[in-house]
């Protein structure tokens, strides 16, 4: 019975050490590649801009129940 205890606990051991083994080469980083034309990263950038102004026009400085 205690041989059973063991076999099985080895098992369980050996099971999760492959699960880690897997994990870190599946979350391992690639080597990226960056595609981006001139044009995209324009267009990018101006939307960005757009988007930071119009976020920036609407907040109000002085809290919400200050009106100058």
């Amino acid at each position: 019975m205690a041989s059973i205890g063991i076999a099985t606990r080895g098992g369980r051991v050996l099971a999760a050490a492959a699960f880690a083994v897997t994990l870190a080469v599946t979350a391992a980083p690639t080597p990226s590649r960056a595609d981006v034309s001139p044009g995209a990263a324009v267009g990018i950038g101006l939307g960005s801009f757009a988007l930071g102004t119009a976020l920036g026009a609407s907040a109000r400085p002085y809290g919400p129940g200050y009106y100058p």
